[in-house]
């Protein structure tokens, strides 16, 4: 994927065996106006959602960190996130010679490599080489072997859109949130927040009793009944949604369903005293306080799908139709 944009721009990228792999995936030689130039640089490709940050990304240094920045070529760091679709890159050996003891290479968001931004990251790659004296011209027989045809194949899923699928459920939720004033926004949860933790520790309370008691009134026992049966239900719409976006939500299903079952399962046998009162709690708990958790996750998540999205692409785009790699976007 790096190769075949790096390639579809005329420059010529030499990809190295993967049993010599000392921390370089590839090394690439500038091509300008269809002249090659002294200017090489060796890449490292890291995949996959693992080497996000809170912002950004980052390339682990592990045991590569001598070589990375004491390197007669500089070393560059891309990262290629699935969900976005999208190419991010850094200087890592700029970074590490400024911070040695380093143990990762920060990645910014905005960073991208595609054929729009290509021409702007060979302009910086080479005013770095030019400034620090990093060309390489290679020893006879060593030079780069020319340009291939061969492409490789494209990653899209037309069912995969940018950013990872969103949770429709919890996406109505955080646009609702954004179009409101922030003040307003900020009140309403931190009220929400106040409310749903009040809540939560009267319905520990409430439910503690009725386990004890087994018998009270019929207002604490219809508290019960309704809070687990309203967390279960926002359980499992929640996971619906996760299904639908093409993940699992397997953790949601068994939170929804597995209280119920439970108190199912009490309700046609005698069981302790004790058993009762820990079911209760836990299904109390997690009806108060642990729907305030789990809606401020997949909130949170919903936020930080869109701000990655708007710093790879500026605004949002359609999706489900951007093409990370060609810029069509």
């Amino acid at each position: 994927m790096v190769r075949a944009l790096l390639e579809d721009s005329g420059h010529i990228v030499q990809e190295i065996d993967g049993g010599n792999d000392h921390g370089e995936d590839l090394y690439v030689r500038f091509v300008e106006d269809c002249r090659v130039t002294s200017f090489v640089i060796a890449v490292q490709v890291k995949s996959g959602t693992t080497y996000r940050r809170s912002i950004g990304y980052a390339v682990p240094v592990g045991s590569h960190g001598n070589v990375w920045r004491s390197s007669n070529m500089p070393i560059v760091g891309i990262v290629y996130d699935p969900e976005m679709k999208m190419l991010y890159w850094a200087n890592m050996t700029e970074y590490l010679r400024e911070n040695a003891s380093a143990r990762s290479v920060p990645v910014g968001e905005s960073d991208t490599l595609t054929s729009r931004t290509v021409g702007h990251f060979v302009e910086t790659m080479s005013a770095y080489i030019r400034g620090t004296n990093l060309q390489l011209r290679p020893e006879r027989g060593q030079s780069l072997r020319a340009a291939v045809n061969a492409r490789l194949a494209g990653t899209s899923r037309p069912d995969q859109q940018i950013g990872g699928n969103p949770n429709a459920f919890f996406f109505q939720i955080d646009e609702w949130l954004e179009r409101n004033d922030r003040t307003f926004k900020q009140f309403l949860t931190r009220a929400l927040f106040a409310v749903l933790l009040a809540l939560g520790v009267l319905i520990v309370f409430s439910t503690h009793k009725f386990a004890v008691q087994y018998q009270i009134a019929a207002w604490n026992g219809w508290l019960f009944t309704m809070s687990v049966t309203c967390a279960a239900s926002v359980l499992a719409v929640a996971a619906y949604h996760e299904k639908r976006a093409g993940r699992r939500g397997h953790v949601l299903s068994l939170l929804a369903f597995g209280p119920l079952a439970a108190y199912g399962g009490l309700a046609a046998v005698s069981a302790p005293v004790w058993i009762g009162i820990v079911a209760a709690s836990i299904g109390s708990a997690m009806a108060g306080n642990g729907m305030l958790l789990i809606c401020g996750f997949y909130v949170a998540r919903e936020s930080d799908r869109k701000r990655r999205v708007r710093a790879a692409y500026g605004d949002e785009p359609e999706l489900g139709t951007a093409d990370a790699l060609t810029g069509d976007h």
